[in-house]
């Protein structure tokens, strides 16, 4: 019984181990000039770096990486589908999400200009970096700040506009009532 437990450690320590090199970009391997790289954009990843959960995810990230000496010229591409409700009339649809954004990673013996934000530093002897904070952030940045069915070529859902159309409507018609205080310091206001 013991023999067989000690199997299931190592064989569920080699999945975990699996699960979290997703992100990871090694170094060593890749070749000198353009490297393309995919890497899945899956629900793991949200419940991992977020309390954020978002239900369906179809997307990808695909880095197109430019080798060179000490440098590497990094665009992440975000690319694919996600699952989401409209701002506008709460309707659920599918937001194709598009974006690009660029990163420069360069090697150093040392700690020459580290507080340049657009650029990451990372030391010589590195052989491989887990990419999954960038991924995460460049994926939430795709996402539009308000998002609307218009943006998937969608038209909103007409009934719950007409809705929120009456219900505004409703709250011009009802005007407050003036209360004579407030007008004598309106007056004595605009005097001055």
């Amino acid at each position: 019984m013991l023999r067989f437990y000690s199997q299931k450690t190592t064989f569920v320590g080699f999945i975990l181990r699996l699960k979290t090199k997703t992100y990871i970009v090694e170094f060593n391997k890749l070749r000198f000039g353009l490297n393309e790289l995919s890497f899945p954009i899956i629900a793991d990843l949200f419940t991992e770096m977020t309390d954020k959960h978002f239900e369906k995810v179809d997307a990808k990230c695909i880095i197109s990486l430019n080798k060179k000496e000490n440098v590497f010229e990094m665009q992440f591409n975000i690319n694919g589908l996600i699952g989401t409700n409209c701002d506008t009339c709460l309707d659920e649809f599918e937001l194709p999400l598009n974006k690009t954004y660029d990163l420069l990673v360069k090697l150093t013996d040392g700690p020459e200009n580290l507080d340049d934000d657009e650029i990451i530093y990372l030391p010589k002897g590195l052989h491989e970096f887990d990419f999954k904070q960038f991924i995460f952030d460049y994926f939430l940045l795709a996402i539009p700040t308000k998002i609307s069915c218009e943006d998937a070529g969608k038209e909103h859902n007409q009934l719950f506009v007409n809705k929120l159309k009456i219900d505004e409507g409703d709250d011009e018609d009802e005007k407050p009532a003036s209360d004579p205080r407030w007008d004598v310091l309106k007056n004595i206001y605009n005097k001055n």
